[in-house]
């Protein structure tokens, strides 16, 4: 039995034809176009979970992504609060911690919310693969 894969899939249709994320799988083909190809079973299925895969990978993305901003901005303002307090009470000469633990706090958070964001950026958007 001859393995098949996404590289013998025979499109039934031309490539402007292939659905985008927001049409329905069930249209791909007509019956018309689908008898003229041989193993169109297998070819229909193939090229049906390529779609469904694509439409769930773009689907995660947004998700992540979405995540990983809210992640951002809820550190960034934790870290604005904290500045905000440490300069209000440097205003009437109060110490709540000295100047290099405030350089070292936001230190922290420059270098965590640049590494969350890369590798977020990574995991999302990988380098294309060679065939």
């Amino acid at each position: 039995m001859k393995k098949t894969s996404l590289s013998d899939i025979a499109l039934p249709h031309e490539i402007h034809e292939i659905p985008d994320a927001d049409s329905d799988v069930d249209n791909l083909t007509d019956s018309e176009s689908a008898s003229e190809i041989g193993n169109t079973d297998i070819n229909e299925s193939l090229l049906r979970q390529d779609i469904e895969d694509r439409k769930a990978d773009r689907a995660l993305r947004k998700e992540f992504g979405d995540k990983a901003y809210k992640v951002a901005i809820i550190t960034l303002c934790g870290w604005a609060v904290l500045l905000a307090l440490y300069g209000g009470f440097r205003i009437f000469q109060i110490d709540i911690f000295p100047v290099n633990v405030m350089l070292a706090i936001t230190t922290a958070v420059t270098l965590n919310v640049f590494a969350a964001f890369l590798g977020v950026i990574r995991g999302l958007f990988p380098p294309a693969k060679k065939p």
